[in-house]
């Protein structure tokens, strides 16, 4: 079913509405899947070729960060998602070494959870799955009586260190390791990177639309079937364009322009970064 079919926005709404017990039977499903990832990612994103970067401060111990748009991101009053903390904790979550701070990458996720509630409820299944990753993270960083493994988890590279060591990432079976947690966040990650992408590139179709595309470019295939067709109409009830130029705070098409400008390179750097690595130890296929 496509997303371009002629019904009022209460309808759409509705309609999705009806399958959201089914998405939140099926939801855990849609992180746990592996991503194609993008090869050629820098040449899709030709438009946004304003660069960021993150580089460390010697003095304070964490990076410094620079925004790829000249101009600064506006502010939405009274509005909780904030594309500029996005664009902030991403930028920041890169070292100079090349690493991936993993508070900072954390907290990216967390805002970018309150752009899709800002999208509709009807994204819930997905937002919740995150936030629950995003926790698990967290508590593994705690540590519990181990300080040293709490420690370990300040940075992929650490973590990955750690937990190899220590014989926690299994390749044959599925485990709760932060390694595995990681991926699964990046692969989503990468979905809503295309989702973002292609709505500063597409100003025709519909935001709807241009998410069931990026859906089906970057996980359709490794869904069964029943979960495709329930992630189709769920997409159903995503915002027209004019909310979501409000959601990122936007007057106009030059204003998405802008604020995607910035937004979509510091994504685009800790997604590439974070895979790049776990690729480095064998982790893309992770069960």
């Amino acid at each position: 079913m496509a997303c371009h079919l002629a019904i009022g926005w209460r309808g759409r709404q509705l309609l999705a509405l009806g399958i959201a017990a089914l998405l939140l039977f099926i939801g855990s499903a849609w992180l746990q899947t592996r991503l194609q990832d993008c090869s050629a990612f820098w040449p899709c994103m030709s438009l946004y070729n304003t660069a960021v970067d993150g580089s460390l401060n010697p003095e304070a111990g964490s990076p410094v960060s620079s925004v790829g748009s000249s101009q600064p991101i506006p502010q939405c009053p009274d509005q909780r998602f904030q594309m500029s903390r996005v664009v902030r904790e991403f930028t920041d979550a890169v070292t100079e070494d090349q690493d991936v701070l993993l508070e900072h990458y954390l907290s990216g996720w967390e805002e970018l959870v309150k752009f899709m509630e800002a999208l509709g409820s009807v994204l819930g299944f997905i937002s919740q799955d995150v936030t629950g990753k995003i926790g698990v993270v967290r508590e593994l960083a705690l540590g519990g009586s181990d300080r040293a493994s709490g420690d370990a988890y300040r940075t992929l590279r650490s973590m990955i260190r750690m937990e190899l060591a220590r014989g926690i990432v299994n390749f044959r079976v599925k485990t709760a390791s932060g390694c595995r947690t990681v991926l699964v966040l990046n692969r989503a990650l990468k979905w809503l990177e295309l989702f973002l992408e292609k709505l500063g590139r597409d100003k025709r179709r519909s935001p709807s639309e241009l998410c069931r595309e990026a859906y089906l470019q970057a996980l359709a295939r490794h869904h069964s079937w029943l979960m495709q067709r329930a992630a189709e109409l769920a997409f159903l009830a995503v915002p027209e364009r004019p909310e979501f130029l409000h959601i990122v705070c936007a007057r106009d098409e030059r204003g998405v322009a802008r604020v995607l400008g910035s937004a979509l390179p510091a994504i685009g750097r800790v997604y590439n970064l974070t895979r790049d690595t776990l690729a480095e130890h064998n982790m893309l296929n992770l069960p």
